[in-house]
């Protein structure tokens, strides 16, 4: 789909159902902030079929793709040139009835706070802070639903 005066873009699906978006700029190239307070600062696929999506986004994206090691649930990095792209996470017994989804992660100066300002302005928290090794994060909703991560 051509948006006039900004770009093209597509919706599509993975093989293992998770919904993603192209954009091909125009005149709006998109993001220029990233790892900012309020920025996107990572995404990652969330899947049931780990093997299929790091065969997919692999040969789609011409990324490399290396397991991480230590992690409490089996996790991959895409990776390109040393740069970190995105990361696909296997989603266990856990996950039972959400579907593979990407998620997004936005950047935070306290994550207790975003929380607070988001509950505030009438979003929900998902899943409660709790730390990775990155740091301090916590999944949220906007009051229409759709879900997200903030990080510090």
């Amino acid at each position: 789909m051509v948006i006039p005066n900004s770009g093209t873009m597509a919706i599509c699906a993975d093989p293992t159902g998770a919904v993603f978006g192209f954009w091909q700029a125009a005149q709006h190239i998109g993001a220029t902030v990233e790892n900012e307070h309020g920025s996107m600062t990572w995404l990652e696929v969330n899947t049931r079929d780990s093997a299929a999506a790091c065969e997919f986004y692999s040969k789609l994206l011409n990324v490399a793709v290396s397991k991480m090691e230590g992690a409490p649930s089996e996790y991959y990095f895409l990776h390109r040139d040393g740069e970190m792209l995105a990361g696909i996470l296997q989603m266990d017994a856990n996950w039972e009835g959400i579907p593979p989804h990407w998620m997004s992660y936005l950047a935070v100066d306290d994550t207790d706070t975003a929380i607070e300002r988001a509950v505030a302005a009438g979003g929900m928290l998902a899943v409660p802070a709790f730390e990775i090794a990155y740091g301090r994060m916590a999944v949220l909703s906007d009051p229409y639903g759709a879900h997200f991560s903030v990080i510090k």
